[in-house]
């Protein structure tokens, strides 16, 4: 993936995540990149809990042949995995809005408009430069 103008981006896939997010290593490297705070109310057993969560209200990135749009995606802190430093993770919430093409023999990675759901999810959006 890359940005806009063209800056190699690095995101990790987890199909067993709930949802994509960004990490605060991508707003370094795009920091004028417009965040809101979104306030949460988390309820379980106990009594629910007031919480701010920090997203990204817009993020253009590409594959080269596609546009990927992600909106209102959640920010986490910065996190070093094993040897790398993602700028972000794709969830399952892409697999679901989009048309995944995993290829790990080949090498390829592609994502596209899904026939079932041509506009993408609420906060994903692909479509052909």
């Amino acid at each position: 993936l890359v940005t806009r103008d063209g800056r190699p981006i690095l995101f990790g896939l987890d199909t067993g995540a709930e949802g994509t997010f960004v990490t605060t290593a991508l707003l370094r490297k795009l920091p004028r990149t417009p965040i809101a705070a979104r306030h949460m109310t988390l309820g379980g057993l106990g009594p629910e809990k007031q919480r701010t969560q920090w997203v990204v209200r817009d993020v253009a990135l590409s594959d080269g042949d596609y546009a990927i749009a992600l909106r209102n995606t959640p920010v986490t802190p910065e996190h070093r995995w094993t040897f790398v430093t993602f700028d972000g993770m794709i969830g399952s919430d892409v697999a679901l809005a989009t048309r995944m093409h995993l290829d790990f023999t080949n090498g390829i990675f592609d994502v596209r408009p899904s026939a079932a759901r041509p506009d993408g999810g609420p906060s994903v959006t692909v479509r052909q430069q």
